[in-house]
């Protein structure tokens, strides 16, 4: 037996769908049920933090439903450090930077203004402050693990709402 999705939705309230899974055939499965019961029906798609990385197949359909999902990293790659960054590869390795690099510039950035000498809780402070701050939005917390109740890394805390369709992901909301 087949299940209809139009059994479970509401064309008078707002229905949103959660798709807990890793699986991108699925995902898009999903998705193109989405788009053709859109015109009934007010739908939003969740997904994983991970369907930002799915594949062309996903971009390329063109019953591709628009989804979101949160990460706790977001660059809309609009400023000059972003520039500086992507002429720099470009010259050096022939193409165009992926996220890690960004995110790894940006790490390092905040690391070497950091004293390791500090404690764990001023070290959590000068993360959070303001002026440290490349191109993204951070929340760091210390993480303790242990009876000892030391801190064992720090955590980014911050989620961002993106919202992703055939031509590009953008950001809905910062929390």
């Amino acid at each position: 037996s087949t299940w209809n999705t139009a059994d479970y939705f509401d064309s008078t309230k707002q229905n949103i769908v959660i798709n807990a899974s890793f699986n991108e055939p699925f995902a898009l499965n999903i998705s193109t049920s989405l788009y053709l019961l859109n015109k009934k029906y007010s739908v939003r798609y969740w997904g994983m933090p991970n369907w930002d990385g799915f594949s062309n197949s996903f971009k390329n359909d063109q019953k591709m439903f628009p989804f979101q999902f949160t990460s706790s990293y977001y660059n809309d790659k609009k400023d000059s450090i972003w520039n500086n960054i992507q002429k720099k590869y470009l010259n050096n390795y022939k193409g165009n930077p992926g996220d890690y690099v960004y995110k790894g510039y940006e790490i390092m950035q905040l690391v070497k203004q950091i004293n390791p000498l500090e404690s764990p809780e001023i070290i959590a402070t000068q993360l959070n402050a303001i002026s440290n701050k490349l191109y993204s939005k951070f929340l760091f917390s210390a993480i303790k693990s242990g009876n000892n109740n030391e801190i064992d890394f720090f955590e980014n805390k911050n989620l961002f709402i993106l919202k992703k369709d055939r031509k590009s992901t953008r950001l809905n909301s910062s929390h």
